[in-house]
């Protein structure tokens, strides 16, 4: 059998490979099908430890919010960017702890340049899918905002005559933007720490701060630029264990069709795999990402996500990561070509396909981890 990503994907979503999937579901599902203790013990397993954090988003959504308006409407004046977009697992409500005591509360968002979505041009990366380098299109001279975050690709030494999107410039224009905002800003001048993160600029929040001492950090937010080419959006900052290769290599970003797929019961399931995730130290190497994506696939193939039937769904998805990684391909959810086990060894793979073949057909094993 082909393990290709697209071989694979067919796997998870369709044909022979869907009544496969169900039936080593059904292997587990027939034993918990009826089992209210299970079910309660999820449930209490949710509300104690996966809950999203409602109370604790109240408490700086207020200063949040005014700060990004802030943010937006500078950059809008300036014509540097369109609008504000929020993404990222606290914008999709599935945000848990890191541990028993933080939420290390933290915001994803993407600001979108648009402007030259027609002036610029994506050029396909062909050793990886879903990777482009942003070229300044035909001859035509560049906008100045543009020619700012322009540069000549050197090829072994060799520059091309075409100019590409840099990002590292991008990050250096919108943070010296950024910077001299908050320094004139009367609401976060003397709260706000700005820090290049990668390919964004990090904002850390510290709404106690006094004249002489900086107080607490709040949260933080990712704030990352993203170019409308065409109607798909590029971002340089890559997804979680991979790595984009120079500064003009950027990535097809999903990030709200993500947002806009994940609701009602399926946000419970995802919270509650992240902290089983964090909680067994040997499913470390899975990230979030991972998650997500298995949980997309079992979104398609199955249609009840009512309270009672998530604890099937939870095993579904584990049947899924199980099959991932026993054929050593997860395919990207939009992308099926884009392998997310890819740069995942054997060894990582074997023993995590073990500990999640436990988690789902050992019995007491996932009941005992819902009641600790």
């Amino acid at each position: 059998m082909s393990s290709t990503p697209l071989a694979v994907a067919a796997t998870l979503v369709g044909g022979a490979g869907i009544y496969l999937a169900k039936k080593m579901f059904d292997y587990v599902t027939g034993e918990w099908e009826c089992s209210t203790e299970l079910f309660e013990a999820f449930e209490r397993f949710h509300n104690k430890y996966a809950r999203e954090p409602k109370e604790e988003m109240r408490k700086v959504m207020n200063i949040h919010h005014e700060y990004m308006m802030e943010i937006q409407s500078h950059f809008q004046g300036r014509g540097i960017c369109h609008y504000l977009q929020y993404t990222g697992s606290s914008y999709e409500g599935v945000k848990v702890k890191k541990n028993d005591e933080d939420y290390d509360l933290e915001f994803d968002v993407m600001m979108i340049i648009d402007k030259h979505k027609y002036e610029l041009e994506a050029v396909p990366d062909q050793s990886r899918p879903g990777y482009a380098s942003l070229k300044l299109a035909g001859n035509q001279p560049s906008e100045p905002g543009l020619d700012k975050v322009l540069n000549y690709w050197n090829f072994f030494g060799r520059f091309s005559g075409d100019r590409y999107v840099d990002s590292s410039k991008t990050v250096d224009t919108f943070f010296g933007v950024l910077q001299k905002l908050i320094n004139d800003s009367d609401r976060m001048k003397g709260k706000v720490k700005l820090r290049k993160h990668g390919p964004a600029v990090q904002m850390d929040v510290h709404p106690d701060s006094g004249v002489f001492f900086w107080g607490s950090r709040l949260y933080s937010v990712d704030i990352v630029p993203a170019y409308l080419v065409g109607r798909e959006m590029y971002v340089a900052k890559p997804i979680k264990g991979e790595k984009v290769k120079d500064d003009m290599t950027w990535r097809l970003s999903y990030s709200v069709q993500e947002k806009e797929k994940l609701t009602g019961g399926a946000k419970n399931v995802l919270r509650v795999l992240k902290v089983i995730r964090n909680r067994e130290p040997g499913l470390a190497p899975l990230t979030s990402y991972h998650l997500k994506t298995a949980l997309f696939y079992e979104m398609d193939a199955e249609f009840d996500w009512s309270s009672r039937s998530l604890v099937l769904r939870l095993l579904g998805v584990l049947g899924r990561l199980e099959m991932g990684l026993s054929s050593g391909v997860l395919p990207h959810y939009f992308i099926k070509d884009v392998n997310l086990l890819s740069s995942m060894s054997s060894w990582s793979r074997s023993n995590m396909h073990d500990r999640i073949r436990r988690l789902r057909t050992k019995n007491g094993v996932l009941l005992k981890i819902f009641n600790s």
